[in-house]
C-alpha cells in the first residue's frame, strides 16, 4: 500500500484541535434508506455536529433519506438537498460536485457502498478535499484526501491501491461518536453489578433480519425474575406493532418489558444498560466506549468482521448470523451472561480499552 499524509497543504478549516470556527460548510453525501439502513447516517453525524461546534455550516446531500431524518436535520440547523441521479454513478458525483461549488465547499464527506472509486476521481478531479468512510475496502483503488475505518477488523491490506495523497485511519481510535450524545460520558466509570439486570436490544434502524422481534420471543425463555428489558425499535423498522403485541404478551411481574422507537438520547440508554444485545455495526462501538458487554449478531456481511474481532479483543460474544442466533440460544446465552459478574467485566474493561 502507498498512503502517506496528504501533500497538498491542508486548508485552515481541518488542521485539528485549537481551530475554533470551520470558514467554509462541510458537504456530508449519504444515503439512509431500507436499502443503506441508518448506520451511515449516523456515523456522519458525528462528524457534522463537531463542525459545527467550531462554528462552522454542514449540508446533507442524498438521493434516498427517511423523512424523520430531514426533519431532525432541519431542527438541528443542516440543510438538505436531495439529488435525482443514481447513486454512486458519475451523474451523482457531477450532482454532488455541483452543490459543492455553489456552497463554495471546501472537504465533502462521502459514505456508503454504492461509492466506488471512480466516484472518489470524480470528485477529487474537481479539487475538492474527500473523506472517505469505509468498513471493508470495498473498492477498486482509493484517491480520497482521508480514507477512515473505525471497524475493529481494519487492516491495511484491504488497501491494497492507494493514490500516493491518500492518508488511511484505520482502527476503533477513530470512531465516529457523536459528541452532543458521549461527550459527557468520557469520563464515567460504569459499575459492573453482581447480577446483571438492565437488558438493552438494538437492532439498527431497519432490522432486516427481524432480531429485535426474535429476541423479545427469546426473553421469554431467561427465567432470571426482576429483569429489565429495553426493547430499541429504529424508525424505518417495519415489524413495530407486531413486536408491541409480542411485548405485550410476554409482561409479567417478573419482568419488565419496554419497547420504544428512535430513543434520543440513545448514549443514556447504553450507560443504563448492564447488557446489550446488537447487531454487528457501528453501535457497537458506542456501546465499547461505555464498557457496555455485548452480545452480538452478525445481520449484514459487512459486519461479520466487527462480530468476531470484538469477540477475540474480549469485548464481546459472537453469535454469527441469526440462523445461528435461535431464540433459545439467545436465550441461554443472556441468562449465562446475567449471572457472570467476571465476564461482563472483563468485556466492559476491553470495550473501553478498545474505544
Amino acid at each position: 500500500m502507498n498512503s502517506s499524509y496528504v501533500r497538498r497543504g491542508w486548508p485552515t478549516s481541518f488542521t485539528g484541535r485549537g481551530v475554533k470556527a470551520m470558514t467554509a460548510p462541510l458537504l456530508i453525501r449519504t444515503d439512509a434508506s431500507e436499502q443503506t439502513s441508518t448506520g451511515h447516517f449516523v456515523r456522519c453525524s458525528a462528524l457534522i455536529e463537531e463542525w459545527q461546534s467550531r462554528g462552522g455550516r454542514a449540508i446533507v446531500v442524498s438521493y434516498s433519506i427517511f423523512p424523520w431524518l430531514v426533519e431532525k436535520l432541519s431542527s438541528t440547523n443542516v440543510e438538505f438537498l436531495q439529488i435525482k441521479s443514481a447513486p454512486g454513478s458519475a451523474e451523482d458525483a457531477a450532482e454532488t460536485a455541483a452543490i459543492a461549488e455553489m456552497r463554495k465547499v471546501e472537504w465533502i464527506v462521502v459514505d456508503g457502498y454504492q461509492f466506488d472509486g471512480n466516484f472518489q476521481r470524480k470528485l477529487s478531479e474537481r479539487n475538492f478535499r474527500l473523506v472517505f468512510l469505509d468498513d471493508y475496502g470495498h473498492c477498486e483503488s482509493y484517491t480520497a484526501d482521508l480514507v477512515l475505518n473505525s471497524s475493529p477488523n481494519a487492516r491495511s491490506e484491504l488497501y491494497p491501491e492507494v493514490s500516493p495523497n491518500t492518508r488511511i485511519l484505520l482502527g476503533p481510535s477513530f470512531a465516529l461518536l457523536r459528541p452532543r450524545q458521549f461527550g459527557r460520558w468520557r469520563d464515567w466509570t460504569r459499575e459492573i453489578p453482581a447480577t446483571a439486570r438492565r437488558i438493552l436490544v438494538t437492532f439498527g434502524g431497519t432490522d432486516p433480519r427481524h432480531m429485535v422481534h426474535r429476541s423479545v420471543r427469546a426473553a421469554a425463555k431467561v427465567t432470571q425474575p426482576g429483569l429489565e428489558w429495553m426493547f430499541v425499535v429504529g424508525g424505518a423498522n417495519a415489524d413495530y406493532s407486531v413486536i408491541r403485541k409480542s411485548v405485550e404478551a410476554i409482561s409479567t411481574s417478573n419482568r419488565t418489558i419496554r419497547i420504544e422507537k428512535n430513543l434520543d438520547p440513545f448514549s443514556d440508554w447504553m450507560a443504563w444498560a448492564d447488557l446489550a444485545l446488537t447487531a454487528g455495526g457501528s453501535t457497537c462501538l458506542e456501546l465499547a466506549f461505555l464498557g457496555v458487554p455485548m452480545i452480538i449478531v452478525t445481520t449484514v456481511e459487512n459486519q461479520e468482521g466487527i462480530g468476531e474481532s470484538l469477540e477475540a479483543s474480549g469485548a464481546a460474544v459472537h453469535l454469527g448470523w441469526p440462523e445461528q442466533a435461535t431464540e433459545d440460544r439467545l436465550a441461554a446465552e443472556v441468562s449465562k451472561m446475567v449471572l457472570n459478574a467476571s465476564i461482563r467485566e472483563s468485556m466492559s474493561r476491553a470495550g473501553k480499552n478498545l474505544v
